[in-house]
Order: C-alpha cells, then structure tokens, then sequence
C-alpha cells in the first residue's frame, strides 16, 4: 500500500497509535518492544497516544514497517 506525504500529514498521532495496536494485537507484540525495535524509544506508542507530534520521516517508517506484515 503507497500513503502519500498528503495523506500522512493529515493523520494525527492518535490515529497512527491506534493502527499500531491494532498491528501489535495481531501479532501479539507489546508497545514497549514496537518502539525500541523501530527507534529505540520504548515509549513511542504511549506518546503517540498523547499527541506526540512526530517528523513525516519517523510516520513513514511506521507504516512501512505496519504493512511488512
């Protein structure tokens, strides 16, 4: 699946944290070890939930790494 960059920017961080747990339930990862094995921060997703505001950079490589499925 291609997002273009219009697309990611409309996405808030919420929403991206939402599609990670529903990624990580299915796979049965918890957040803690999606973030440090994506960017070696632990508590991306908890932030994500918060609003962290994130580089277009880092949601590209969220959902390239949400659709390797």
């Amino acid at each position: 699946m291609s997002i273009k960059a219009e697309e990611l920017l409309a996405i808030t961080p919420e929403a991206i944290a939402a599609k990670i747990d529903e990624h990580l339930k299915q796979i049965g990862k918890s957040r803690s070890a999606f973030g440090w094995d994506l960017v070696r921060d632990t508590n991306l997703v908890f932030q994500l939930h918060k609003g962290r505001n994130i580089t277009l950079r880092l949601v590209r490589k969220i959902f390239d790494e949400l659709n390797n499925k």
